[in-house]
C-alpha cells in the first residue's frame, strides 16, 4: 500500500502554478496555440499517454496545468473546487494551456473553445483493471482509500466489479451526454493507443494542430507497444490486452456488466 506523503507533496508542489490558483489567482492569458482539454478515466491509459502529451505540449508552446493531481495529492478537501464555476472561471483559459488529465468531466467554461481529447476504454476492462489496482498498486491519498483497500481484500473480484458500476457509469454516460455531441472533440480508444502508438499520438497532434517531432513518435513506440501483453498484479501498468474482463470474470458477472454498460458499449462501439 502507498500512501501520499503530504508534506513531501506540498513541497514538490510548492510554487507552482496550480497552487496559486487553488489558492485564489486567476490564470494569466497567454497569445499563441488553442487550449487543450485532455479527458479520459481512470484505468484507460491516461497517465500512459500523458507522458508523451505533455511534452508534446510544451514543445508547442502550450503551458500544461494539472490540477487534478494537485488537489488529490495537496489538497483532497478541496476536491470541490472543479464542481465550482468561480474557480473554473478563473482556473481555464482557452489559449496557450494544456490541461489534463481530467478522468471525469469538468464543466469547463466556454468548452466549444478548446481543442478535447477524450481517450476511453472499454469500461468492462476498465473495472477488472481497477481493481487490481486497489487491491495493489493504488497510491493512498487519505483516509477513505484506505478503507477502499480494505474492502477490495474483503470480497471477490467479481463482487467488487459489480460494486463500482453505478460510479463509472456515471462517468461513461456524462462523457457520451456532455462531450461526444461536441464538435470539437477528438475521441480516441485504450486500445488503439495500445495497437499503434505513434499513429494514436501523431492523431492527436493532427486534430490539435500541434507539431509532432520524429523523436517523440519513435519514444512513444518503443515504450507504449511494449506495455505488457503478459500480466504483473502488482504492476501499475499490469496488462494491456483487451478482453481481460473475459478472463478474469464469472460467465454471470459478464453477463450482468454487459446489460449494465449495454448503452455505452453501442456508443463507444465495443462488442457484448
Amino acid at each position: 500500500m502507498k500512501h501520499i506523503n503530504v508534506p513531501s507533496a506540498k513541497k514538490r508542489w510548492k510554487g507552482k502554478l496550480e497552487e496559486h490558483i487553488v489558492n485564489g489567482q486567476a490564470l494569466d492569458s497567454r497569445m499563441g496555440q488553442q487550449g487543450v482539454l485532455f479527458f479520459s478515466v481512470h484505468k484507460s491509459g491516461s497517465s500512459i499517454s500523458l507522458r508523451y502529451l505533455k511534452r508534446l505540449a510544451r514543445r508547442n508552446d502550450l503551458k500544461r496545468l494539472n490540477y487534478e493531481a494537485y488537489l488529490s495529492s495537496v489538497a483532497p478537501n478541496k476536491k470541490g473546487l472543479l464542481l465550482a464555476p468561480d474557480f473554473l472561471k478563473r482556473a481555464f483559459n482557452p489559449v496557450g494551456y494544456f490541461y489534463g488529465c481530467l478522468r471525469t468531466f469538468v464543466n469547463v467554461p466556454e468548452l466549444d473553445k478548446y481543442k478535447i481529447v477524450l481517450l476511453l476504454r472499454d469500461p468492462r476492462d476498465v473495472l477488472v483493471s481497477y481493481y487490481f489496482s486497489m487491491k495493489h498498486t493504488n497510491t493512498i491519498h487519505q483516509n477513505k482509500g484506505v478503507e477502499a483497500r480494505k474492502r477490495v481484500n474483503e470480497i471477490t473480484i467479481d463482487e467488487y466489479v459489480l460494486e463500482i458500476v453505478p460510479r463509472f457509469k456515471l462517468v461513461y454516460e456524462t462523457y457520451i451526454e456532455k462531450l461526444l455531441p461536441l464538435e470539437n472533440v477528438y475521441f480516441t480508444k485504450f486500445e488503439d493507443l495500445i495497437e499503434d502508438s505513434p499513429k494514436w499520438l501523431q492523431g492527436v497532434a493532427d486534430y490539435c494542430d500541434l507539431e509532432v517531432e520524429n523523436d517523440l513518435l519513435d519514444e512513444i513506440k518503443k515504450n507504449v507497444n511494449n506495455e505488457p501483453r503478459k500480466e504483473n498484479p502488482r504492476s501499475h501498468h499490469r496488462k494491456s490486452t483487451h478482453g481481460d474482463f473475459k478472463v478474469k470474470l464469472k460467465e454471470e458477472t459478464v453477463e450482468k456488466l454487459n446489460e449494465a454498460f449495454d448503452e455505452i458499449l453501442k456508443k463507444l462501439d465495443y462488442t457484448l
